[in-house]
């Protein structure tokens, strides 16, 4: 390759063969242009736009492993894992993405913004922190999922699919604020054995369970609209020091649904034509 750090490539329509990026390029598809196997990025400060990428079946559409690096407008799929980002503070923009494992993220403070995700798991971060997914359309059976990781934000999503929207699973200090989820869902949200998480102003319909907090505590459940979810609106499960202020909870089975739970505080929710307040 004759290109060298800062340079602007023009891909042309066409059909190309996987790549790997080792200089900090600018790389603009035309419409047309598909890249048929897998684009590995290890330069800083990457831009790559507006290209169609399809991923083998054995590895990743598409791969981060530096830092500074914006994936903007292109549609990737694949049978595999479409994204595996393994560097820090890059970010994934206005994409469309199928796979069974559309994202996987391992480095800290990286950004979903404003994409289109649909698979099995849409997004995942493992062990990691500083993580944001915003403004996106999530079609899966497990939307975005936290496992082990502190001080990340999820907001603002549209969540459709029949497992679980949001999971935290021994996560902590993470905010999850003004998303849309809904569909026959097992739950809205799922709080598992974490600390200091904030959950508010969400909407939730259709689960068994709107949002769930299991072995949780310190948890910030305020603002949110739980409505027809089967078992119950918000049910904490061996919960302790949690505060539930200002949700309101209607037509679900039990309004809020305390169990093996104790200091917990719960003011001014409303719960109304549910089978119990």
């Amino acid at each position: 390759m004759l290109a060298t750090d800062g340079d602007s490539i023009l891909i042309m329509p066409g059909n190309y063969s996987g790549a790997k990026v080792d200089r900090s390029l600018n790389i603009t598809g035309r419409p047309g242009a598909n890249l048929m196997g897998s684009l590995t990025v290890a330069a800083p400060g990457c831009r790559i736009s507006d290209i169609d990428i399809t991923g083998p079946e054995d590895d990743s559409s598409i791969s981060l492993v530096s830092s500074g690096i914006s994936v903007n407008g292109c549609n990737i799929s694949s049978l595999a894992n479409a994204v595996s980002v393994l560097g820090d503070d890059n970010r994934v923009e206005r994409c469309t993405i199928t796979s069974p494992r559309a994202i996987e993220i391992a480095g800290a403070k990286n950004a979903v913004l404003d994409s289109s995700i649909s698979g099995e798991t849409a997004v995942i971060f493992n062990r990691t922190w500083g993580g944001q997914v915003e403004g996106c359309s999530i079609s899966a059976q497990r939307g975005v999922v936290l496992e082990e990781c502190h001080d990340s934000s999820v907001a603002n999503n549209s969540f459709s699919g029949s497992g679980q929207a949001i999971v935290l699973s021994r996560s902590q200090n993470n905010s999850v604020s003004g998303n849309r989820l809904s569909g026959e869902m097992v739950s809205g949200i799922d709080d598992f054995q974490s600390i200091g998480n904030s959950h508010s102003n969400n909407t939730i319909s259709g689960a068994q369970v709107g949002i769930s907090l299991r072995e949780t505590q310190g948890g910030n459940i305020t603002g949110n609209i739980c409505q027809k979810n089967q078992r119950a609106g918000i049910f904490l499960d061996g919960g302790a020091s949690n505060s539930l202020r200002d949700n309101r909870l209607w037509e679900n089975g039990n309004g809020i649904l305390l169990q093996a739970s104790a200091g917990n505080v719960l003011i001014n929710n409303s719960a109304f034509q549910n089978r119990y307040g």
